[in-house]
């Protein structure tokens, strides 16, 4: 991971996306809809250099302390959901990527380079399938579609509970697979609401880190089951 995403690069890397993210997303103190789709994508690039810079720099041993990060991260995200104040939401915002990052650290290590460019690859060829799907055909993405996705994840979790439990992981690449299927239709329906978020936007009100949040945990769950089925 260290070879692909190097701590040289993302050093840079991270405050030159801060500074354009100050300079196009904010007028006058508060954020603006100008150029919302520049600015969303420059947020998106943001979480994610901050998440694999936290998986670079930070060594944390987590023994005795994953209780603590897991009442943490959810604090932090009950808060990040239910603050209005932009600047301290932005601050949730980076403490939030920050423990994911340092929680996801572990599950990466068990990677070697290979195995983390095929995944990307894979990554980024169903992305722009996922974001062509969601702009050709935006009338098949209803409301009702998240409520279905949201149970089916549910539905999965609880079948890799029981392939776990009763049958030694037999299961666990099927299911892999459907947890893939299930994050390409998350991210074709979050997809289309930034697009309609973006047309009824208001300065001051523009949504991108609660849009922004929930793409940047489509891709990474999207990332980590690519990688399992590297495995």
């Amino acid at each position: 991971m260290d070879e692909i995403f190097t701590k040289e690069k993302l050093q840079i890397a991270i405050p030159v996306l801060f500074g354009a993210i100050y300079f196009s997303a904010f007028k006058n103190g508060k954020q603006t809809c100008d150029r919302y789709f520049l600015n969303y994508f420059l947020y998106l690039l943001m979480s994610l250099a901050l998440y694999y810079y936290t998986m670079n720099v930070v060594d944390i041993n987590l023994k005795g302390l994953s209780i603590i990060v897991f009442i943490g991260v959810i604090g932090s995200l009950f808060a990040f959901h239910m603050v209005s104040n932009i600047y301290l939401k932005h601050l949730l915002w980076i403490i939030l990527i920050v423990c994911i990052g340092i929680i996801s650290k572990r599950f990466y290590e068990k990677f070697n380079k290979e195995d983390i460019k095929d995944a990307l690859k894979k990554l980024i060829i169903i992305l722009i399938v996922c974001v062509l799907m969601a702009l050709t055909f935006p009338q098949l993405l209803k409301p009702k579609i998240e409520i279905i996705l949201i149970f089916a994840i549910l539905i999965t979790f609880l079948l890799r509970v029981i392939d776990y439990l009763f049958y030694d992981k037999k299961y666990s690449k099927t299911l892999t697979y459907v947890v893939v299927f299930i994050f390409s239709a998350f991210i074709m329906y979050d997809t289309k609401r930034v697009i309609e978020f973006s047309k009824k936007c208001v300065d001051g009100n523009t949504g991108y880190l609660d849009n922004v949040f929930d793409m940047f945990l489509n891709v990474t769950v999207m990332f980590e089951n690519l990688l399992k089925l590297e495995e």
